[in-house]
């Protein structure tokens, strides 16, 4: 995305200006007089390269944009800023007012909004499945960089209770407990933490724990080096839904994010 304005002479910004853009971020003066709206879109676009740029650098934080999309004029095309902020590989919370037409975002998935004044205290209500690779041990420094972004933004962790002893080991040395165990035995095979749990009847073998998985989150993270069945039918299933994928290629050291009905071969 381009702008006319040099963003390479913005100052640099607080640091909670890096990860959260309101009416208070100035990064220019308007001594172009331009109109409200055109202010308010330029302006937006410099938060987007320091985000860009933070991003390069590591920042994993949420992304949350409050008091700016009411300010832009009906008639302007919002589609080439949405689709940038769900193309960029971190989880972004849009603030509207409750009148907003919030159809707008529909086409979105991994945009999370939020109506009203009370954006703060419910942006931690999302859920996400991490799944980890059984044929890696450990917990990956870039996996658990994710995880920290989401105890940090106090998001439900979904787990299965088989292969996922180092995510569990993990989770439990923080002692984070937004934390649920799904399993198909009647017992779970492991639960580190002793954390809330839910059963789900493995009737017909067809993998229906990573089905309900699926369908209770939000989106996934997961460690993946394309062995790994049960790994590659969860992703699957998170595709079906158009849910966002998070994948971590161990072989390539890379997360990539992956969209609805990817070929999973591309992966």
């Amino acid at each position: 995305m381009k702008t006319n304005i040099n963003c390479t002479s913005i100052p640099c910004p607080e640091k909670d200006e890096k990860n959260c853009y309101s009416i208070h971020n100035r990064y220019f003066k308007n001594d172009r007089n331009l109109s409200e709206c055109d202010y308010n879109i330029e302006n937006f676009l410099c938060f987007l390269e320091v985000v860009k740029t933070e991003t390069q650098k590591g920042d994993r934080r949420p992304i949350y944009v409050l008091d700016f999309f009411e300010r832009l004029d009906e008639a302007f095309d919002i589609t080439p800023l949405l689709e940038w902020l769900d193309s960029i590989e971190r989880k972004v919370f849009i603030v509207v007012p409750s009148t907003y037409p919030v159809e707008r975002f529909n086409r979105y998935k991994t945009l999370h909004i939020k109506k009203g004044e009370k954006e703060m205290n419910e942006k931690t209500t999302s859920k996400v499945f991490v799944g980890g690779d059984k044929t890696i041990g450990h917990v990956t420094n870039e996996i658990a960089g994710w995880l920290d972004n989401c105890m940090d933004s106090n998001e439900e962790i979904l787990i299965s209770d088989e292969n996922t002893l180092p995510l569990q080991s993990y989770l439990k040395a923080k002692n984070y407990r937004k934390v649920t165990v799904y399993h198909s035995d009647s017992e779970c095979l492991c639960n580190l933490g002793n954390w809330k749990t839910k059963h789900v009847p493995d009737i017909t073998y067809t993998n229906e724990k990573n089905i309900a998985l699926a369908c209770d989150c939000n989106y996934g993270i997961f460690t993946f080096d394309r062995s790994d069945l049960p790994m590659r039918m969860a992703i699957y299933h998170l595709h079906e839904q158009g849910k966002a994928t998070f994948v971590y290629r161990p072989d390539l050291d890379k997360m990539k994010i992956t969209r609805a009905k990817k070929p999973l071969n591309n992966i």
